[in-house]
């Protein structure tokens, strides 16, 4: 029996969902998820302690008591590690996409830079996230693979975002381009894999088929209760299944690490 730990904000939801179909698949992987608002998990939420992330705060803890099956901690004994989410992705770079262009992009009224100064700047964005920041923290009580899925692309029906002024403009493939290669660097720099969003599921370069964007269910609980309303940013369980059917096979073939 393999153990894996999946660790995220609210788009765990689309994995766990997928996992609740896929797991009878899987006999000898056992997930356990680890779920909670992302500023529970921001910078200060976990703290190493004898082996193990523990929650700082009592909000915290329990949201990992809910989503985990009882568990408060993190412990270092798993086989593998996956963190979800945490705005490691295109969320989070609106200000830069916005005010910024790089020499490969289209012309326009944003402020021009070098190509090598907007990929640093992405990459300093995607390191300050609390994704990278849980995979450090991970690397201290353990030594088994740590894998990071970025935060999905936003659904195509979400409007009003930079992502539409990239679309607009025609820079969303070369921004798509950095990005990767953005991600790519830190996944180096940080010793973790870069598990990519599955292309079947993208509309356009920086956009999800509104097919993965229905039924996505809300994190609280047993992650099990839809969304009452279709928010255009968290996937359903057919995203989680493109997602993680390929990565548990990966995982079930590989050699223990202990």
């Amino acid at each position: 029996m393999k153990r894996i730990c999946i660790i995220g904000n609210s788009h765990i939801t689309a994995l766990k969902s997928a996992w609740d179909n896929l797991q009878t698949e899987f006999p000898d992987i056992q997930i356990t998820f680890f779920g909670a608002f992302l500023p529970l998990l921001k910078s200060g939420g976990l703290v190493v302690s004898k082996g193990c992330l523990r929650p700082r705060g009592a909000e915290l803890r329990e949201s990992f008591v809910q989503t985990s099956g009882g568990l408060p901690d993190i412990s270092g004994q798993y086989d593998a590690y996956l963190t979800c989410g945490l705005r490691f992705g295109i969320d989070g770079m609106e200000a830069l996409c916005l005010r910024y262009r790089a020499e490969a992009h289209v012309r326009d009224d944003r402020r021009p830079v070098s190509d090598a100064f907007y990929l640093t700047c992405m990459k300093v964005l995607l390191n300050a996230t609390a994704s990278v920041e849980i995979v450090r923290f991970l690397q201290q009580i353990t030594a088994a693979p740590v894998w990071v899925l970025p935060q999905p692309m936003p659904g195509e029906e979400r409007t009003g975002t930079a992502v539409d002024r990239l679309d607009e403009v025609g820079d969303d493939q070369t921004v798509r381009n950095a990005l990767i290669e953005a991600m790519l660097q830190v996944a180096k720099e940080n010793h973790f894999t870069l598990l990519h969003q599955p292309e079947v599921t993208l509309s356009r370069p920086l956009k999800t088929k509104s097919i993965y964007t229905r039924g996505a269910h809300i994190l609280s609980g047993g992650m099990n209760k839809p969304f009452p309303r279709e928010d255009h940013v968290h996937m359903n369980a057919d995203y989680g299944c493109l997602v993680m059917r390929p990565w548990i096979a990966t995982l079930s073939q590989a050699a223990p690490t202990s």
